[in-house]
């Protein structure tokens, strides 16, 4: 198993997820079923993935109890009013095949929609069981601000791209500051630093691969990854992040790449 992070809820995020966005048809339903044996207990999707039937195959298939993995999912930006975040988590459910998934998050922000109307719908299928945690995703400082002070329940986490050529530092450090747990889509940088000195040196000196490198980086910082894979040897790879450690000279190289 993965280790856990703390949500200002009370509730526990596993450090490491499977993410599926571009995942579909049987490649989904096999990769999902695969990590979860493994010991992955973190899985992404949206609606917006068009997947979440593919998932909820995967995830029966898996035979792994409920209570024992973590789903997150998104409303698109399109779904952003009362009613249509209502409607659009039905589609999730139903889609999913579950009566409850552990996080919700506001897939993009959007201007044409006060904040407090979302935030008040998110808050009331959490009130209704239908969601446990709630959240958002490619929010500014200001705007997770926003969400927040809009919210009446915790908003618990943040999720952004975020790797080692795209490393928001700021918005981390702010959303740290308040409890908020970042997440990182795109992880890694599907190869594009393999070759730099500062990750090629890392992986020598600790006998990882770069994507290794790259994902014990961001974890190092307490953020959250969520990695998509379909391989198994990389589902296997991007596990073995948690029982070493990058030296601060190391970081530091790694953040000079962003």
């Amino acid at each position: 198993m993965t280790p856990n992070t703390g949500l200002l809820n009370g509730h526990d995020l596993p450090m490491l997820g499977l993410g599926t966005w571009d995942l579909r048809g049987t490649a989904c339903e096999t990769v999902i079923p695969q990590a979860l044996e493994m010991g992955y207990r973190h899985i992404d999707t949206a609606w917006m993935y068009e997947n979440q039937r593919e998932v909820g195959v995967g995830l029966r298939a898996s035979g792994v109890a409920r209570d024992q993995y973590f789903l997150t999912s998104k409303i698109w930006k399109t779904h952003l009013r009362p009613g249509d975040v209502r409607t659009q988590h039905a589609e999730n459910l139903e889609q999913l095949g579950l009566d409850c998934v552990d996080l919700l998050l506001v897939h993009w922000p959007v201007d044409d929609v006060p904040i407090d109307e979302t935030m008040g719908a998110f808050a009331e299928l959490v009130d209704a069981g239908q969601v446990t945690s709630v959240g958002v995703s490619n929010f500014s400082e200001e705007q997770l601000d926003a969400a927040c002070a809009a919210c009446p329940h915790s908003v618990t986490v943040n999720q952004v791209k975020y790797n080692v050529l795209t490393a928001p530092e700021a918005l981390r450090a702010h959303c740290q500051s308040q409890g908020v747990v970042v997440t990182a889509w795109t992880p890694t940088t599907r190869g594009e630093v393999d070759n730099r000195e500062a990750v090629r040196g890392a992986a020598a000196a600790h006998g990882k691969s770069a994507t290794q490198v790259c994902l014990r980086w961001l974890v190092q910082k307490g953020v959250v990854v969520i990695p998509k894979s379909t391989s198994v040897d990389h589902l296997r790879e991007n596990m073995d992040i948690f029982d070493w450690e990058l030296s601060v000279a190391q970081m530091v190289a790694l953040d000079g790449l962003g």
